[in-house]
C-alpha cells in the first residue's frame, strides 16, 4: 500500500469527517452517546452497497427504454435524441436520489424512532447527517481512487456538503415528526383528563414523516439533474442551487443548535401555545386527583413495587398506615422487619397502642401483640424513606396511575411541569 493511495483515501474522508465534528459540537441540549452515532456512520457506509445493485439495475432499464436517443462516447452513453431531458430526469430524480436517500431514510427511522436517546429538536438532524455523511464517505472513497486529486478537491466543496444538506431537510422533518408524534399523544392524554375539548384536532407528524423523505428526493434529483444535462443554463442554475443550500442548510443547523431543547419541553411549547392556560387547567385537574408533585409514590425511586401498600392484596383496608389517624411511627408496618401478617396491625382489635411489639424492648414472646414471628425482614414497604404519608398511592382514594403516579412514564407530566416559565415560546415555533 503506497502512500499515494493513503493520502488519497484520507482526502476523501476529510471532509466527511470535518463536517461530522462540525453538526456534533452544534448539538446542546444533549450529546448523543458516541456508540449510536457510530452505528449510523456504519449503516450510511453498508447502505452504499444495496444502493450500487439498486442504481446499476434502475440504470440497465433505463438504458434499454431510451436506446434510440443513446449514443457510445468516450465518456460513455450520453443521451442526445429529443427525449434526453426526460432521460437525465429519470436517471437523476429517481436512478441516484430516490434510491440513496430511500436506504438513507430507512437506516434513519429503524435505527432511531424507538431509540431512548431521540428526545430533543436537534436529534433528527444529527442522526440524518451522520447517516448521509458515512454513504458519502464511502461513495467518495471510490470515485476519488479512481479520478484523482482534481476530484477529490471538487468533492470535497461539493458533493460531500450536498449530502450533508439534503440530509438537513431530512433531519428537519424527521425532528418534526418525532415533536408532532409526542404532542398528539399527550393531547390524547390531556382528552381523558378532561384539560382540552375532546373535538379538538390532535396534532399528527405522519406529514412530516413523508416529507422528511420527499424533500431530500427533490433536492438531490434537481441537484444531479442539473449536472447530468449540462445545459450551460442549468450548470450555472446548479451553482446558484448550491450556494442557495450552504446558505440554507448552514442557517437552518445554526437556528436548531441556538433553540435546541429536549422534547417535553418543545411539546410544552407547542400545547402551551395552541391551548392558552393549559398548565394551570392541568394543574388544577391533578390536584382535584389527590396528587401531590414532588411526592415520589408506586413505581418511583424509594418505593418498592413488590411490596403491597394500602389497598393491595394482604393489607386491611380498615387498619391505620403510616401517617393515617391511629398510626403509631414506631411499630412496624406490613413488609417491615418484626410484622406478622397473621397477627393483628395497630388500630385494630387485639392490639393494645403503647404495648412493645415483637422485637421492641419488653416485649413478651408468649403474649399476643403487634408483629410477632413469621414476617420476612427487609421488605419496604409505604411509610418507609422515599414514600410521602400524604401522598395517596396505589388503591387510595384519588390515586390514578395513568394521570397521577409521579415518575412513572407519563409524557402528561413531562409535557406540561411545574417550571412552566422556562418555556420559550417565542424562539420555538408550532410546527403541525
Amino acid at each position: 500500500m503506497d502512500n499515494e493511495f493513503i493520502l488519497l483515501i484520507g482526502a476523501a474522508l476529510l471532509p466527511a469527517i470535518v463536517l461530522c465534528i462540525y453538526i456534533f459540537i452544534k448539538d446542546r441540549a444533549e450529546k448523543e452517546p458516541a456508540g449510536l452515532l457510530i452505528r449510523l456512520l456504519v449503516f450510511g457506509v453498508l447502505i452504499s452497497i444495496p444502493a450500487i445493485f439498486f442504481e446499476s439495475v434502475l440504470q440497465s432499464l433505463f438504458d434499454i427504454a431510451f436506446a434510440s436517443q443513446l449514443v457510445e462516447t468516450e465518456e460513455g452513453l450520453v443521451c442526445q435524441g429529443p427525449l434526453r431531458y426526460l432521460y437525465y430526469a429519470c436517471e437523476g430524480f429517481i436512478v441516484a436520489a430516490f434510491v440513496e436517500e430511500s436506504l438513507k431514510w430507512t437506516a434513519l427511522y429503524f435505527t432511531t424512532r424507538r431509540n431512548k436517546n431521540f428526545n430533543s429538536l436537534f436529534d433528527g438532524l444529527i442522526y440524518s447527517v451522520f447517516v448521509s455523511l458515512g454513504f458519502a464517505g464511502f461513495e467518495n472513497i471510490l470515485y476519488v481512487l479512481q479520478y484523482g486529486w482534481g476530484t477529490a478537491i471538487m468533492r470535497a466543496v461539493t458533493s460531500i456538503p450536498g449530502h450533508m444538506f439534503f440530509a438537513v431537510f431530512m433531519g428537519y422533518f424527521y425532528s418534526m415528526w418525532h415533536m408532532n408524534e409526542k404532542a398528539g399523544a399527550v393531547e390524547r392524554q390531556l382528552k381523558g383528563m378532561g384539560v382540552i375539548p375532546s373535538e379538538s384536532i390532535e396534532f399528527s407528524g405522519k406529514k412530516h414523516l413523508a416529507l422528511s423523505l420527499l424533500i431530500p428526493i427533490l433536492i438531490h434529483g434537481l441537484y444531479d439533474y442539473c449536472l447530468m444535462v449540462g445545459d450551460y443554463i442549468l450548470i450555472i442554475a446548479f451553482y446558484g442551487l448550491l450556494i442557495g443550500l450552504y446558505i440554507y442548510c448552514f442557517g437552518v443547523i445554526r437556528k436548531m443548535s441556538a433553540t435546541d431543547m429536549l422534547d417535553n419541553r418543545y411539546v410544552a411549547s407547542m400545547l402551551i401555545w395552541k391551548y392558552p392556560g393549559i398548565a394551570e387547567k392541568f394543574r388544577q385537574a391533578t390536584a382535584q386527583s389527590g396528587y401531590n408533585p414532588g411526592v415520589p409514590t408506586y413505581g418511583q425511586p424509594g418505593y418498592n413495587p413488590g411490596a403491597p401498600t394500602y389497598g393491595q392484596p394482604g393489607v386491611t383496608p380498615g387498619a391505620p398506615m403510616y401517617g393515617q389517624p391511629g398510626y403509631n411511627p414506631g411499630v412496624p408496618t406490613y413488609g417491615q422487619p418484626g410484622y406478622n401478617p397473621g397477627a393483628p396491625t395497630y388500630g385494630q382489635p387485639g392490639v393494645t397502642p403503647g404495648v412493645p411489639t415483637y422485637g421492641q424492648p419488653g416485649y413478651n414472646p408468649g403474649a399476643q401483640t403487634y408483629g410477632q414471628p413469621g414476617v420476612t425482614p427487609g421488605a419496604q414497604t409505604y411509610g418507609q424513606p422515599g414514600v410521602n404519608p400524604g401522598a395517596p398511592t396505589y388503591g387510595q382514594p384519588g390515586y390514578n396511575r395513568e394521570t397521577t403516579a409521579y415518575g412513572q412514564s407519563d409524557v402528561v407530566r413531562e409535557a406540561i411541569p411545574d417550571d412552566q416559565p422556562d418555556f420559550n415560546t417565542e424562539t420555538t415555533t408550532n410546527s403541525n
